[in-house]
């Protein structure tokens, strides 16, 4: 038997596109599990050779994750690699950054720069996580920058993200969020889809459990007058967040919501959580319940007889979780 000449040596590189591809589609999920980051791990089929290399960067430049890097590590990452690969980055996460080990001056400096140009380079971003910590607005109605919270210097370049089609803010330092300051950022957000927000006060406290002065808020809450004219949003996802109310219910929504998450959410009424889900009973798929709603401050476990006239027709909905400690009448009403 005669030995394979050179040009006959099998060779990966040598298979078809569409087979290396599915290779690549086959290997891919089993970079998914995730540790210390938000972003999978690296595909490391890139290392075969070119070929691989070009369809693996699909999967390993798709989300980019520099939440935890300083200057001298994003300097590199700028000045190296990232031109070539950024139009692949769809997906970003920032926040949390530490120490500048390689920094002579022994002084923590944030990569304000580094931050910006990524978010500049990378033009086809559409999804966006951020580990916030402080947003509010001055009397002028511009992003205030807090010296002891250095990622507040973002907020602007943030809010020209007009291609973001998902947002996500979480809150590192347990620091309320201004409400005003969140509209403000998503302003131009025009196409957002999916929208997280974790730990936010409210403008205008509106209290829906009793019969007193903050009862008649004559004032909408800035986030409910801006979250309705997104024609595309379709999950809101909130987490302490002061500003839901019934009001959310009295506007007219350009986009119908199939999400609907309420986490910690402790002023929010079951008239409230009824009123806007009708809004949304003929595309809502998913509601998720968490401590949500509250009927009184000081009774967790009781549910008053006038929240029992509250049915929930939801004939969309295939997922349903919910965390309380009413008597199991509650259930009755879904």
């Amino acid at each position: 038997m005669h030995p394979l000449s050179t040009s006959a040596t099998p060779s990966l590189s040598r298979l078809p596109t569409e087979i290396n591809k599915l290779i690549v589609e086959c290997v891919a999920p089993l970079t998914e599990k995730r540790v210390y980051t938000e972003a999978p791990r690296f595909l490391e089929l890139a290392f075969v050779d070119r070929t691989f290399y070009e369809l693996s960067s699909l999967t390993n430049w798709n989300e980019l994750d520099p939440a935890t890097d300083g200057k001298t590590c994003l300097d590199g990452l700028i000045n190296g690699i990232l031109p070539r690969q950024a139009a692949r980055v769809q997906s970003i996460s920032i926040g949390g950054h530490c120490d500048d080990l390689n920094n002579p001056t022994g002084e923590w400096q944030f990569p304000e720069v580094q931050l910006r140009r990524i978010l500049e380079i990378c033009s086809n971003l559409n999804r966006l996580t951020v580990g916030l910590e402080s947003a509010s607005l001055d009397k002028l109605g511009n992003f205030i920058i807090d010296p002891l919270r250095p990622i507040s210097k973002l907020l602007t370049p943030i809010s020209q993200l007009s291609n973001l089609t998902y947002i996500r803010l979480n809150n590192d330092a347990n620091c309320l969020f201004e409400e005003d300051a969140i509209a403000k950022l998503i302003e131009k957000m025009v196409h957002l889809a999916h929208i997280g927000l974790r730990v936010v006060s409210a403008c205008y406290p509106t209290c829906d459990l009793c019969e007193c002065p903050k009862s008649d808020q004559p004032m909408l809450s800035p986030l409910a007058v801006q979250l309705p004219k997104l024609p595309s949003l379709k999950v809101i996802d909130f987490d302490h967040e002061e500003s839901f109310d019934s009001g959310w219910s009295k506007i007219e929504w350009n986009g119908a919501l199939e999400e609907i998450i309420l986490h910690n959410c402790m002023n929010v009424s079951l008239g409230a959580v009824h009123a806007f889900c009708k809004l949304f009973k003929d595309s809502l798929v998913h509601l998720s319940m968490y401590w949500v709603p509250i009927s009184c401050r000081d009774n967790y476990d009781l549910l008053p007889k006038s929240d029992l006239q509250y049915t929930f027709f939801l004939p969309k909905l295939e997922r349903l979780s919910i965390f309380t400690l009413y008597p199991p009448h509650f259930w009755q009403l879904s």
